[in-house]
């Protein structure tokens, strides 16, 4: 791939002469009919690609609001009080990363999910509903958890009509345990210690 020069800066001056069709842009009139001046620069042909590329990847790419690092840290220690549970809402894969799949647990937003993120909630004893909507679906998947045990569920994206939909399932302990290693926790937002 041959590198061209940087691009050539060239100064235009417009003016507006009577008539229809009369104006335009010169570089050789007099100050006194100049009624605008534009920069004009021409940029390298292998140049476009490039950005057209990096906009497409940034743009493509959901983002959360991820927990500080100890806390991520503690939450991989998969150690809950004696007296309540922790569920971990894991979402593994690339598959559409561009759309975050917000979690709701018994009614109230618990968070939002990118591509290989988590949501940990510590939980009171007893039955619970994690829920995920899309414009196509919504999953519910009830959870009835013991005092001092981890629950693992795992939420993925689905190919839909027209947009993605959602699924929600239960983990083995030794898989959760492992998806959860290699995500990234997110915080959450309105999950109330209960």
């Amino acid at each position: 791939m041959s590198m061209e020069p940087l691009p050539q800066i060239k100064y235009v001056m417009d003016y507006h002469a009577k008539g229809w069709f009369s104006g335009g842009a010169r570089e050789d009139i007099p100050l006194q009919h100049v009624t605008s001046v534009r920069l004009e620069a021409a940029l390298p042909s292998w140049l476009l690609p490039l950005v057209v590329l990096t906009i497409s990847l940034l743009a493509s790419c959901a983002s959360v609001p991820l927990a500080a690092p100890d806390l991520d840290q503690a939450a991989k220690t998969f150690q809950p009080p004696p007296t309540q549970a922790h569920i971990y809402i894991v979402r593994t894969g690339a598959a559409a990363r561009h759309i975050l799949f917000h979690v709701l647990l018994d009614g109230t937003m618990a968070g939002s999910l990118a591509a290989n993120t988590y949501l940990l909630a510590r939980v009171s004893p007893g039955p619970h509903m994690l829920t995920s909507i899309t414009s196509e679906n919504q999953a519910n998947l009830p959870l009835l958890v013991e005092a001092g045990q981890n629950y693992f569920v795992r939420l993925f994206p689905r190919f839909g009509w027209i947009d993605n939909r959602v699924g929600l399932e239960m983990m083995e302990n030794a898989a959760g345990r492992e998806a959860v290693s290699t995500t990234v926790r997110v915080e959450g937002m309105g999950v109330k210690e209960r």
